[in-house]
């Protein structure tokens, strides 16, 4: 067969295509079977975060992302996410049905139905991620700017995918007879004051994470359309043409890794949790932050010390330094003087940079030497918590000798108060440093037990004990100390 042939049999195939779609569309719209309905691809107990898919023009919830939920579905990384896909009134003509004919909404009253279903719907989530595709992300990003404060914070991540964010040219031949094709013209009055509002609100900085994604191959959303009206540092691209951009065949897709990378935070120093517990106590951090909002100055020292926890498990570790140190609480508590040292411990073990090493251990000397002179009742558990962590820095100093004094003074003081989790896991660290191997693991196992409730105290024992073992090179004991804290 001739090469010509073959390729008008292709073209004529593509038509062919095409025209069957529109027509099905058409149907659709004529009968009115694009009416808005939510698609719940996963829905489980205890999850505090959820994924909105957000579909465009012409689109529908369960037929614009393909595989894309069911892909973030089968991802472990994304367990303790739920996943939903909220649909809208949007078809190619007016849709008719009883013999009435019904115009559609236009874009501002879509985005006033995804605002109560922010405050309805999604009413409980602490966490929430709006995947919008096309004119679905002119919805949102309306939406988003009518929120009150308390429901506004709890949006952490705007993914836009083909958006006509500046508007398109093609939408003046549409408008006469689509109300939401005529929102989408670039000289018209909903892009022009969508922008304004925008630019208005987020003069100095986008607070949630955004990325405006453009396909490679769109020939209905330039990139001039996506792009421009946002900085260059919320720029990405993805294969793909306008509408197979949102449908990945498998998790190797660009417009799929863009999403995790967004939205899966991992952070070192909780490598411990399986990632759903993750996830989970991650959505917990977020409400804790939210919740305390602008209330830095009047909080509690438990409010507080969850505070720093909450920044450093979704934020920056400099985030939650520059709160510690701002804060009064740290001119005479130990327990706050210890928890900045432990901020700059992290940090060391992060980026292993001597000044960060030489700050925590000033700190912890200093909360040691002020807990030694004290009265307290807990004196005893304040010297042991703060003799430990010196131990383990000067260990991590080459300090060999001022290591094991240490160790032998939090030994002594833990064995001199009552059991619970962190005296056994204070007792095995010491033995650790005295090179008394048998009872670093019996202890460990007592401190496991007593913990088993505290997953986040577990998995802060965990980190110092693979830390040490791996700078005191003793392989054989961390794999077994390892397999103690995952069992």
């Amino acid at each position: 067969m001739p090469w010509w042939t073959l390729i008008k049999s292709f073209f004529t195939f593509k038509k062919k295509k095409m025209i069957q779609q529109i027509g099905k569309d058409l149907l659709k719209s004529l009968t009115g079977k694009d009416k808005g309905e939510t698609i719940v691809y996963r829905e489980e107990a205890g999850n505090n975060s959820i994924i909105c898919f957000v579909h465009g023009f012409n689109g529908s919830p369960n037929e614009t992302f393909g595989k894309f939920p069911e892909l973030i579905k089968a991802e472990s990384e994304f367990n303790g996410w739920d996943i939903v896909s909220i649909g809208y009134a949007s078809d190619m003509m007016p849709t008719f049905g009883l013999k009435i004919w019904a115009q559609q909404p236009d874009i501002t009253k879509v985005a006033g139905y995804f605002k109560t279903s922010i405050e309805t719907l999604l009413k409980e989530y602490k966490r929430i991620v709006f995947v919008a595709h096309s004119m679905g992300g002119l919805v949102v990003q309306r939406a988003l700017l009518s929120l009150d404060e308390k429901d506004f914070d709890r949006i952490t991540h705007l993914m836009l995918y083909g958006t006509p964010s500046g508007g398109l040219h093609k939408a003046t031949l549409g408008k006469w007879y689509n109300i939401q094709v005529r929102d989408m013209d670039r000289e018209g009055e909903f892009i022009k004051n969508l922008r304004a509002d925008w630019n208005a609100r987020f003069a100095t900085k986008i607070p949630f994470y955004f990325v405006s994604v453009a396909g490679e191959l769109d020939a209905f959303v330039p990139i001039e359309s996506s792009h421009s009206p946002f900085d260059k540092q919320y720029y990405a691209h993805t294969t793909g043409n306008h509408t197979d951009m949102v449908k990945p065949e498998d998790s190797n897709h660009t417009s799929f890794h863009v999403l995790k990378k967004a939205v899966i935070n991992k952070k070192k120093h909780l490598k411990l949790f399986i990632d759903g517990d993750l996830n989970r106590l991650q959505g917990n951090y977020a409400g804790i932050l939210n919740s305390f909002k602008g209330k830095l100055d009047v909080m509690s020292k438990g409010a507080l010390r969850e505070y720093i926890f909450a920044l450093e498990g979704t934020k920056e570790l400099d985030d939650a330094i520059k709160v510690l140190e701002a804060s009064s609480h740290i001119k005479d508590n130990t327990d706050f003087i210890g928890i900045l040292g432990g901020r700059y411990k992290r940090k060391y073990l992060d980026n292993e940079l001597q000044p960060d090493l030489d700050k925590a251990i000033v700190l912890y000397q200093r909360a040691f030497t002020m807990a030694e002179s004290s009265d307290n009742a807990d004196k005893a558990n304040q010297i042991y918590y703060h003799a430990i962590n010196l131990a383990f820095l000067h260990f991590q100093n080459e300090d060999i000798s001022n290591g094991k004094e240490y160790a032998q003074i939090a030994l002594k003081n833990a064995n001199e108060c009552e059991d619970d989790h962190w005296k056994y896991a204070t007792i095995a660290e010491a033995n650790l440093y005295l090179n008394k191997d048998d009872d670093v693991r019996a202890n460990y196992e007592k401190a496991i037990a007593l913990g088993k409730d505290k997953p986040r105290d577990i998995n802060s024992m965990y980190i110092n004990a693979i830390n040490a073992l791996s700078k005191l090179n003793k392989p054989k004991l961390k794999e077994e100390v390892d397999k103690l804290f995952k069992a």
